[in-house]
């Protein structure tokens, strides 16, 4: 459409009656600023619009606009049926990695929660057996959902196996807290009795600052805490304690404070207690450590300690959370009855068939060999469990893990779905040279590293048995818990020095080509 242009205020008259004299008086602009070609000359005159062109226009457009809402609602009023997207191409792993899930659900490995759930509803939807697709296909993508690497962290309601539903309370949520399912190999021991069969469970593995079986407890405590508004956690163990440390790395997961009560000699309660094995995990994420020596945690009581630490709190305005010793109570006691469903699935699903005859793990504060036996029976798993006791005795770990049993209602006795073993030796986190050079022994031979102070002892009371009696394990298949600790070695290196030394200078000749800086270090 083209127009007329007037300078801005200027009344309109014959464009003839303009001329370049004046035309800076009347405030004219030159032509090239309003898109006009100033060579062709302004007196040439500008074609005026039709108002039948213009009426046109507006209304071509009023219908097109018209058009375009009907369509508009006509497409959000379809009927929305899911499609067939077309599925994951490649063949499935036996075992499904996280970049597997990640795929078959179409997010990044490292998505966050919400949206993996948003994209197993969606992906789900399109490929459900109803819509064109096929179980074994809506089975891999509830796999993918589950695989444990994108809930790591999160808390979940939780849904007892339909075994234990019998028991109560039930927990009502849980924290992802641990890797799981840990695997299980064998365990190619020396010296097994005749047709003996040991393979180990890796909870050891369950993760790096969080390992061992502290961390399956922990998993229900920590919801249990968060649950109820709590803002910190108390807690108390030895000095190498491994619970502590795993639950001084939870808690600050959480964005919980941690005070730690830790039992020392009475030579050290008043010194700095270090930076060896666990103790420097738990000073470097913050954990607050209050020491106790021995004698007090004897005479005053580790229930004692811990309610003075949380009125302390209280009084300073805080919301403490109290979890005992070892995380042992009977919420902690779900840890290993879920432990029991992994196994169950893990055999299942394997490619050899295999059952146990018996489970064979370490107890210190009971709550794993609670969790373990009542698990097994529950569940006909048909798995014998024998604990090996490091500290007490076995007479006070029945009496423990029956007071666990009777507040899940479990109605069983303790001494019908557990055997206890005395593993003390010379005391709680107290080794014989003996028992060292079996750690380093095992080790040397199959490459699995025990703690002296849980797995080490256990191991070494299960052999020496197997030697004594060696018909009582002939032709068994057995389990064997290995619950984590490694970072307790390190309080053990003066010990372990003179068994393991296999080191030396190496012995460089003569006559061999030295140049200097041939060898480049950086």
């Amino acid at each position: 459409m083209l127009r007329r242009i007037w300078p801005r205020n200027m009344p309109q008259k014959g464009i003839s009656d303009l001329s370049k004299d004046n035309t800076e008086d009347i405030g004219i602009a030159r032509g090239s600023d309003y898109g006009v070609d100033v060579g062709q000359g302004i007196d040439q005159p500008v074609a005026e619009a039709s108002p039948i062109v213009v009426g046109a226009t507006v209304g071509t457009a009023a219908l097109g606009a018209r058009y375009l809402i009907r369509a508009w609602e006509a497409f959000k009023a379809r009927p929305i049926v899911p499609h067939a997207r077309r599925f994951y191409p490649g063949g499935f792993e036996q075992v499904m990695t996280r970049r597997e899930a990640a795929l078959i659900l179409g997010v990044r490995e490292h998505a966050v929660i919400e949206k993996i759930r948003e994209a197993h509803r969606r992906v789900m939807v399109a490929n459900h057996p109803d819509a064109g697709g096929s179980h074994y296909l809506a089975s891999k993508i509830n796999e993918a959902k589950d695989d444990p690497t994108f809930e790591f962290l999160a808390k979940k309601p939780y849904v007892p196996p339909s075994w234990a539903a019998q028991l109560s309370p039930v927990p009502s949520h849980i924290f992802s807290l641990g890797h799981f399912p840990t695997p299980i190999h064998e365990w190619n021991l020396p010296n097994l009795p005749k047709n003996t069969e040991v393979y180990l469970k890796r909870d050891d593995l369950s993760g790096m600052q969080l390992s061992g079986n502290k961390v399956r407890k922990l998993e229900f405590l920590l919801a249990d805490a968060v649950a109820q508004g709590a803002d910190c956690i108390v807690t108390i163990g030895g000095i190498q304690s491994n619970h502590c440390r795993a639950t001084a790395v939870a808690a600050r997961y959480l964005n919980l404070d941690c005070y730690l009560i830790l039992r020392t000699s009475k030579v050290l309660v008043d010194k700095d207690p270090g930076l060896t094995g666990n103790l420097l995990v738990e000073r470097l994420v913050g954990a607050h450590i209050d020491l106790v020596s021995k004698e007090e945690y004897a005479s005053v009581g580790s229930v004692a300690l811990t309610d003075l630490l949380k009125e302390k709190l209280l009084s300073e305005g805080r919301k403490p959370y109290v979890i005992p010793v070892g995380g042992s109570n009977s919420l902690g006691t779900w840890g290993y009855i879920e432990a029991i469903r992994e196994i169950k699935n893990q055999l299942q699903k394997g490619s050899r068939e295999v059952t146990f005859d018996d489970i064979v793990v370490a107890c210190g504060s009971g709550g794993t060999i609670a969790g373990l036996s009542v698990g097994s029976w529950l569940s006909n798993l048909g798995s014998k469990v024998h604990a090996y006791c490091v500290c007490d005795d076995p007479e006070y770990f029945y009496e423990y893990a029956q007071g666990l049993l009777d507040g899940l209602q479990a109605g069983v006795s303790s001494r019908d779905i557990v055997d206890i073993h005395n593993a003390k030796g010379l005391g709680y986190a107290m080794n014989t040279a003996e028992e060292l050079t079996f750690v380093k022994e095992i080790a040397q031979a199959t490459g699995v590293i025990l703690d002296p102070v849980y797995s080490g002892k256990a191991a070494y009371g299960m052999m020496r048995d197997m030697a004594e009696n060696p018909r009582r394990w002939e032709g068994r298949k057995i389990l064997f818990i290995h619950t984590g600790g490694l970072l307790g070695l390190f309080d053990k290196t003066e010990q372990i020095a003179s068994v393991v030394g296999n080191w030396r200078r190496m012995d460089i000749h003569e006559s061999v080509p030295r140049k200097e800086g041939t060898g480049k270090m950086f």
